[in-house]
């Protein structure tokens, strides 16, 4: 059976954890590897992905929270196909990936972690309070759910390490390295 990996980030936009998948699916997709890319709304790295052989699904869907039940579905069927694995990125999606996505038969969860937690414990409003810290909360308790963990700095992954007492691995972000001429002109 083919592996087939699913990259979800709710926000696919330019530029940060977007970048960083790109980089990762254009690099697995030379190996061969079946690669679907979801996001909510627009992904902006659409048509390089597409190019490339990339799956992509917009859902057309504005809460993480409600879209996981259609992730859910798209899971299921892909389970009987393929050996899947579920790659979630940012902290509020891969709490509700550890809550309701844990459960399938047949797949790998693994999330990618990006935020440091210290980040969970400033906030601007009291609303903002209360979503970090059910986020911090349901992390805790659930992250161990997931098949593995990973953060993208060495201090970061102690941390969380500590925060969910399992180990997190670090895997540090994919960048492109171009080089450039510098022209000097009188």
């Amino acid at each position: 059976m083919k592996n087939s990996l699913i990259f979800f980030l709710p926000h696919f936009i330019i530029g940060g954890a977007g970048n960083s998948i790109k980089n990762i699916a254009l690099l697995l997709r030379r190996q061969k590897v079946k690669i679907t890319i979801i996001s909510l709304g627009k992904n902006h790295y659409r048509s390089e992905l597409l190019k490339n052989k990339i799956k992509i699904i917009e859902l057309n869907i504005k809460r993480t929270i409600f879209a996981i039940f259609y992730i859910k579905i798209i899971l299921r069927e892909e389970s009987k196909k393929f050996h899947t694995y579920f790659i979630s990125n940012i902290n509020y999606a891969n709490v509700l990936t550890s809550i309701f996505l844990t459960s399938i038969k047949n797949i790998r969860i693994i999330l990618i972690e990006r935020t440091p937690v210290q980040e969970l414990f400033f906030h601007n409003s009291l609303l903002e309070f209360v979503k970090k810290r059910f986020i911090y909360y349901l992390a805790a308790n659930f992250y161990k759910k997931a098949n593995a963990v990973i953060g993208n700095s060495k201090n970061l992954s102690k941390d969380w390490s500590k925060i969910i007492n399992r180990t997190v691995r670090t895997i540090y972000p994919i960048t492109e390295i171009t080089k450039s001429k510098k022209t000097i002109s009188n």
